[in-house]
């Protein structure tokens, strides 16, 4: 953990690290056999991040805050200056200090066990060096091995007096993030990110902190090409973690891991972890949130309506509120979320993801009039090209009318469209359904969740990556791929994907087969 994140090469003191003297703002360390390197500006400041760190696990996140001025880096980036650290410890280094790697966590530097400690230099080496260190500077491993048992210590207080003690400006910063994070766009997600950085650099020991700052690397982590994706997976979950060295059974700890676990396959580790964050915080409403889209997930949309219902910060979000509609919807609550989505349209007028939502209920839950009705109504309709109106027409034209030559036209652009993103392979299979086209709705999702038949990318770009355990499941509850459910080889592809086992295990069953 670092006490002092940034690393500012022009302000930091001169240090020795074993047999090494180094001298930060020229990028030399100097052996004390008078052999002597300069090295690059990022490895310096990388090297003197580790030594604040005292021995202590410095995660990967807190080395791009502290080095990179907290921006988005690559696992790439971070290793290679990493090996080039280590470069050095196998050379001038050598009998002084060692590279760690904290598996899917970070990094730690080991001092060799015949190495003296580090510490500022009492006596610098005749170098050429003229200005004297500071002596209000920090010095590195300043009794490292008290500093960790005072950690250890002064954690067990702050859990046990100051839990949720923090700073107004901390306070300020955490409201200002959530708000971004609200609005459930690409940039308002980094910018979160970059606030939440901030927050746990100012106060280090607010575990709330670190398990918020873990959330918001953890939500986008399923929605973004699988490299930068498994990389703010593994900072969620080294955020997470943290959350919980500081204060075990931390709401937000909890809810960073579990978010963070892939879609499809993790349902029971996700259950687990949210569990434990109700146990926590039963009425916060930001775990309420996310438990309720674990249960449309797994098909448990009655027990998401019900989460709902008792989060008292109102109005949701429009993305709180979609899923809310959806829950309703699936749950066959019709005429609430009818209300529910007149209430969203009315305070988000013109919102794209409400006005489609409201669309594809009224198209897929039996309503394909009223849905040509609204696409055709310009009061409230996001900005759409006349093409893109056309093709919602078409589709609710061919839902209500079934005609065979109809269907046969809206899904050919479909089924080529499913082989290029998830996305339009998820709306396939739901407009299959709803055309009583069930070959081809299992032909889709055969490719969609298994790559059989054909591979579905994730995104409509070229070289895209095939993520399969991060594709959606809550469209295959919904009231539009009933038939799917209805039909004997849903049974399998339930048995395939894991939810028989999820539903056995966890001794739990989705609405459609509740009694």
């Amino acid at each position: 953990m670092l006490d002092s994140p940034k690393v500012v090469l022009t302000q930091e003191p001169d240090f020795v690290l074993g047999r090494l003297t180094g001298f930060a703002r020229r990028r030399e360390l100097v052996r004390d056999d008078g052999e002597r390197e300069t090295v690059e500006h990022r490895v310096m400041q990388v090297l003197i991040a580790l030594a604040k760190a005292g021995g202590d696990i410095v995660t990967r996140d807190e080395l791009a805050f502290a080095c990179w001025d907290g921006r988005i880096v690559s696992e790439d980036a971070i290793n290679r200056v990493i090996s080039r650290l280590r470069k050095l410890a196998d050379g001038i280094g050598a009998g002084s200090f060692e590279i760690e790697t904290i598996t899917k966590v970070g990094y730690r530097l080991k001092l060799d066990s015949a190495a003296p400690e580090i510490s500022a230099p009492a006596n610098p080496i005749a170098t050429g060096e003229t200005e004297p260190s500071s002596p209000t500077r920090r010095r590195f491993f300043a009794g490292a091995t008290a500093g960790v048992l005072a950690a250890i210590g002064g954690a067990l207080l702050y859990r046990r007096y100051t839990r949720g003690t923090v700073a107004p400006e901390v306070e300020r910063l955490v409201a200002e993030a959530q708000q971004l994070a609200d609005q459930n766009t690409r940039e308002g997600q980094y910018q979160a990110i970059g606030l939440l950085r901030r927050v746990v650099a100012m106060q280090p020991d607010y575990a709330e902190g670190w398990g918020r700052l873990g959330i918001a690397y953890a939500v986008p982590s399923h929605y973004r090409q699988r490299p930068e994706g498994m990389m703010l997976r593994a900072r969620a979950e080294a955020a997470g973690r943290r959350a919980l060295e500081l204060d075990p059974g931390n709401a937000f700890g909890e809810l960073a891991l579990g978010i963070a676990v892939p879609f499809v396959g993790a349902w029971r580790a996700r259950d687990q972890h949210f569990d434990r964050a109700m146990a926590d915080r039963p009425d916060d409403d930001t775990v309420l949130l996310f438990r309720a889209v674990q249960f449309i997930f797994v098909g448990r949309a009655s027990d998401a309506v019900q989460l709902y219902e008792r989060i008292k910060r109102r109005p949701l979000t429009p993305a709180s509120y979609n899923n809310y509609i959806h829950a309703l919807w699936c749950a066959g609550r019709m005429e609430e979320a009818d209300r529910a989505m007149d209430d969203a349209a009315s305070l988000y007028p013109a919102q794209a993801t409400i006005w489609f939502t409201r669309f594809h209920i009224r198209m897929f839950g039996g309503r394909p009039e009223a849905a040509i009705a609204h696409a055709e109504n310009p009061e409230g309709r996001p900005t759409l090209s006349d093409d893109e109106i056309a093709d919602l027409v078409a589709q609710a034209r061919a839902v209500a009318s079934r005609d065979p030559r109809q269907a046969e036209s809206v899904m050919a652009s479909y089924l080529a469209g499913a082989r290029k993103s998830a996305n339009r392979a998820e709306y396939a299979i739901r407009l299959a359904s709803a055309l009583g086209r069930l070959d081809e709705a299992f032909a889709v999702a055969d490719a969609y969740y298994f790559g059989r038949g054909f591979r579905v990318p994730d995104f409509p770009t070229p070289r895209s990556s095939v993520s399969q355990d991060q594709r959606q499941t809550r469209l295959l509850f919904e009231p539009g791929t009933r038939p799917m459910r209805q039909d004997a080889r849903f049974a399998a592809l339930i048995q395939a994907i894991g939810f028989a086992r999820y539903w056995q295990e966890s001794g739990t069953r989705p609405d459609y087969l509740r009694v």
